[in-house]
């Protein structure tokens, strides 16, 4: 392998990440609009749920995950297309936005709701 090739090569991956990383962290925003679709049908409520679980959270933690992935190489690697940086520091921060989010909603049910759902006046 050339070297010419070795820097495509490069260029190439650090350009998977930087996409997979933007396009994991805004995925989200199409899941929780069909997850609410389908929450207004009764029968399909328990699916609705799992989609917001199982995949509305985890993708922003991929995004996030690949974002500092492709930000690392395109530090490590200074020849490296440097136009992909802002792909990937936006998914890395829109990632860590909606982590604190879920993180803030799951707070406020369980300090908020769950004591006042089970306390009796």
């Amino acid at each position: 392998m050339t070297e010419s090739q070795s820097k495509e090569d490069q260029g190439r991956r650090i350009k998977i990440y930087a996409v997979a990383s933007l396009s994991f962290s805004l995925l989200v925003f199409v899941v929780i609009p069909i997850a609410i679709i389908l929450d207004s049908f009764d029968l399909i409520s328990v699916l609705a749920h799992d989609i917001m679980m199982f995949i509305g959270v985890p993708l922003p933690i991929l995004g996030a995950v690949f974002g500092h992935i492709a930000l690392n190489k395109i530090k490590k690697h200074p020849e490296s297309p440097r136009k992909y940086r802002r792909l990937a520091l936006t998914g890395a921060i829109v990632g860590y936005c909606w982590v604190a989010f879920c993180i803030l909603v799951f707070l406020f049910f369980w300090f908020v709701v769950f004591p006042n759902l089970f306390h009796s006046h």
